[in-house]
C-alpha cells in the first residue's frame, strides 16, 4: 500500500536521504504480531519464574503482573498519544526533542536517544538470555547436583544471540510474514501448553491460597522489598511496547494504527499473561514442591511441568514449543534494536553514525546498525562470567532503561500543561488525560529504583546488580559525548515544525476519513 504525499511528509524527516529510508513491508496485522511476539508475556513470564518465586512467591507473581501491568498500560496510552502526534522510528527522543522547552531540547533528545539505544540493547540481551535458560532445560541431564556453569550459560547466551542476528540478516524481507507466524506460535502455545499441565495435573492442583497468597523469601531483603523486588518478572513480561514506534516508518496510515497497536499488545500482555501465571501455578504441585522448583537446576518451568504430565517427554516437548515461541520474540527483538540504533544514527547521535545510518542495498535493513546491536548485546552478555545474579542484573537493565525512556516525553509534555502536542487521530481528554500520564510517571520512577537494587543481600561483588552500573556507565558516556561533541554537531530531530504536521495531518485525515480513537477537547490542544 503506497503511502499518499502529505503521509510521507510526516513520516520522513525532510532531510532523510533515500539511502536512510526503510521501505514499507509491515501491515497493520504484521505491525500487531511484531509487537505481540516481542512482548510475548506469557513466554517470558514462563522463563523468567526464578525473578519472582523466590522474592516474593506466587503473589509477587500474580498481583505483580496486575500492579506493574496498570503502570505500564498508562505509559503506553501516553505514548499513544506522542506516536499518534508524530509517527517517527526515533520515538522517544524525537519526542522530547519536539516537546522539550528549546533551551533544553537538544540536549534531553541526546540523553533519551542514548537511553533508548542502550534499552534496546539490553531488551535484546534479556531475549538471548530467556531463550538460553529454556536451552538449559532441555539439555541439562537429570541427574541431581549437575549444574551448567556461567561459561558454558555464557556459551548459549551468545550462540542465541547469533541466531537471531543471521535470521534478521537472511531472511530480511520475510521479516513481516516471520512475525505473523510468530504471532500463530504464541497464541497455540499459550492455548496447548496450560490445557495439557491443568488437565494431567488434575486432582493435584494447588490450593488456591498458595496460587494468590503465598509468599517466599530467599533474597536476604525485609519481606516488603522482597515482595516489590519480586515485581521485576512482571517489568520483564511487559518491556518493549515502543517497538511500534521503531519500525512505524515502515507501516501505512500510522498515526491512526500506531496508538492501537501499542496499546492492544500491552492490554493483551496482561490478559494472556495472568492467564498463564495462573493456570501453571495451579498446576505446579503448590507449596510441597515449591523448594524443588525455585532450586532445581532444571529450571522452574521445566520442573512444573514435570510435576504436572509426570512425563520427562512431555514436559521436554512441551519446553521446546515454548523455546521456539521465544525465538520468535528474539528475532522480533533484534529488529527493533538495529531500528533504534539506525534512527539515532541517522540523527547524528551516535559516534561514526555516518556508518550506522546506512540501509544495505541488496537486504533493505540497516546492516550495520544490526552488526553494533549484536555485537554490543553479545558484550553485555559478559555480566555472566563475574555474577551469580546475571539473569537479574540484565532483566533489570532492560526494565530501567526504557522504562525511564518511556517517561521523559510524558514529562516534558506535562511540565508545559500537556500542551505540546499537536492536532492527532489519537488525544485524550484533558483530565483523564493527566490522571493517566502522572499515574505512568510515578510507576516509571518507583520501579526505577526499585528494580536496580540487588536480588540478594548482603551486597557483595558475586551478589551485585550489575546493570546499575551498566546503567551509570551509558549515563556517563552520554553526557561525555554531549559535552565533547554533541552539543556543537547534535541538530536535534530534523522533523517538520508542529503545526506543519498538524496541518498536513489534517488534511490527509479529511480526505482519506481516518477513523478517530478518540478525541479530547480541541480547546486543550496546543502548539510550540
Amino acid at each position: 500500500m503506497a503511502p499518499s504525499a502529505s503521509e510521507t511528509s510526516i513520516l520522513i524527516p525532510i532531510n532523510y536521504t533515500p539511502n536512510t529510508t526503510l521501505p514499507r513491508t509491515f501491515t497493520p496485522l504484521s505491525l500487531f504480531a511484531l509487537s505481540f511476539t516481542i512482548l510475548n508475556s506469557w513466554g517470558v513470564l514462563s522463563a523468567s519464574l526464578p525473578l519472582s518465586l523466590s522474592s516474593g512467591g506466587p503473589s509477587a507473581a500474580i498481583w505483580g503482573l496486575l500492579i506493574v501491568g496498570a503502570g505500564n498500560l498508562c505509559l503506553a496510552t501516553s505514548l499513544a498519544e506522542f506516536l499518534s502526534a508524530y509517527p517517527s522510528a526515533g520515538g522517544q527522543y524525537h519526542w522530547v526533542y519536539l516537546t522539550a522547552p528549546p533551551k533544553y531540547a537538544r540536549c534531553l533528545a541526546w540523553l533519551t536517544g542514548w537511553v533508548t539505544v542502550f534499552g534496546w540493547i539490553a531488551v535484546a540481551a534479556s531475549a538471548s538470555l530467556l531463550s538460553s535458560q529454556l536451552v538449559v532445560g532441555l539439555v541439562v541431564p537429570r541427574e541431581e547436583g549437575v549444574e551448567v556453569g556461567p561459561l558454558g550459560k555464557f556459551g548459549m547466551y551468545a550462540v542465541m544471540t547469533l541466531v537471531f542476528f543471521a535470521v534478521n540478516v537472511w531472511m530480511s524481507k520475510g521479516l513481516p510474514a516471520l512475525n505473523k507466524v510468530g504471532l500463530l506460535a504464541s497464541v497455540t502455545g499459550l492455548l496447548v501448553i496450560p490445557v495439557v499441565a491443568l488437565t494431567c495435573s488434575w486432582g493435584r492442583w494447588a490450593e488456591p491460597e498458595f496460587v494468590f497468597g503465598g509468599f517466599i523469601n530467599e533474597t536476604g531483603w525485609p519481606d516488603g522489598i522482597a515482595w516489590l523486588i519480586g515485581f521485576l518478572q512482571a517489568g520483564v513480561a511487559l518491556n518493549g511496547f515502543d517497538a511500534v514506534s521503531h519500525v512505524i516508518e515502515e507501516i501505512p496510515n500510522a498515526p491512526a494504527v500506531g496508538p492501537k497497536v501499542m496499546i492492544g499488545s500491552v492490554a493483551m500482555g496482561i490478559l494472556t499473561g495472568f492467564y498463564f501465571l495462573v493456570t501453571i501455578l495451579f498446576s505446579s504441585g503448590g507449596a510441597d514442591e515449591i523448594e524443588n522448583i525455585i532450586h532445581s537446576p532444571l529450571g522452574p518451568l521445566m520442573v512444573i511441568l514435570y510435576n504436572s504430565t509426570g512425563s520427562h517427554a512431555v514436559a521436554t516437548a512441551l519446553l521446546v514449543f515454548l523455546f521456539i515461541c521465544g525465538s520468535f520474540g528474539g528475532i522480533a527483538i533484534t529488529t527493533t534494536s538495529s531500528r533504534m540504533v539506525f534512527a539515532f544514527a541517522r540523527d547524528g547521535g551516535l559516534p561514526a553514525s555516518h556508518i550506522f545510518e546506512q540501509v544495505h542495498a541488496r537486504y533493505d535493513i540497516p546492516f550495520n546498525a544490526l552488526c553494533l546491536s549484536a555485537i554490543l548485546t553479545g558484550l553485555l552478555g559478559c555480566i555472566f562470567l563475574i555474577s551469580s545474579t546475571a539473569f537479574s542484573a540484565i532483566s533489570s537493565a532492560s526494565v530501567v532503561t526504557l522504562t525511564l525512556s518511556y517517561c521523559l516525553p510524558v514529562i516534558t509534555n506535562c511540565a508545559q500543561g500537556r500542551k505540546k502536542l499537536p492536532a492527532r487521530v489519537f488525544a485524550l481528554p484533558h483530565t483523564l488525560g493527566w490522571i493517566i500520564n502522572i499515574v505512568g510517571i510515578s510507576y516509571a520512577l518507583l520501579t526505577s529504583v526499585l528494580f536496580l537494587l540487588p536480588a540478594q543481600y548482603p551486597i557483595t561483588r558475586d551478589t551485585m546488580n550489575y546493570g546499575s552500573v551498566a546503567l551509570a556507565l551509558v549515563l556517563f558516556l552520554s553526557v561525555a559525548s554531549w559535552m565533547t561533541h554533541g552539543r556543537k554537531s547534535y541538530a536535534g530531530s530534523p522533523t517538520l515544525g508542529n503545526r506543519q504536521i498538524s496541518d498536513l495531518m489534517n488534511r490527509e485525515f479529511e480526505q482519506e476519513s481516518a477513523p478517530i480513537l478518540r478525541t479530547g477537547d480541541s480547546r486543550n490542544i496546543g502548539y510550540e
